[in-house]
């Protein structure tokens, strides 16, 4: 399953990149190499006692956080992170799948 869930983050990086407009102030796509690893994963149970009260139930949620390097236009620098992005998802219980709830991005 893990195999299947990292496969999708790197789709739905790939995805993010694929709909910024050329030229966008942030991030800027011509300063990044292109390179991204996986930084951290998080886990986490929502529930809140007011869940009830709105037909909500109790989540299980997951997110990974992938880091993306930025292009270094000194001599001997190395690349370094750029930007951050959080890709959140929730355990679907009934049926033992995962789904995709958001992608947040932040400057790193």
């Amino acid at each position: 399953m893990r195999a299947v869930i990292e496969a999708e983050v790197w789709r739905l990086v790939a995805q993010y990149f694929s709909g910024l407009p050329p030229g966008s102030a942030f991030p800027g796509l011509e300063r990044l190499t292109g390179e991204c690893y996986l930084s951290a994963e998080r886990y986490w149970v929502q529930d809140e006692p007011w869940f009830a009260k709105v037909g909500r139930q109790r989540e299980v949620c997951f997110s990974y956080f992938v880091c993306c390097l930025e292009r270094q236009n000194a001599l001997n620098a190395a690349d370094r992170d750029y930007l951050g992005l959080e890709v959140h998802f929730r355990w679907l219980r009934e049926s033992g799948r995962f789904q995709w709830t958001a992608t947040d991005s932040s400057s790193i």
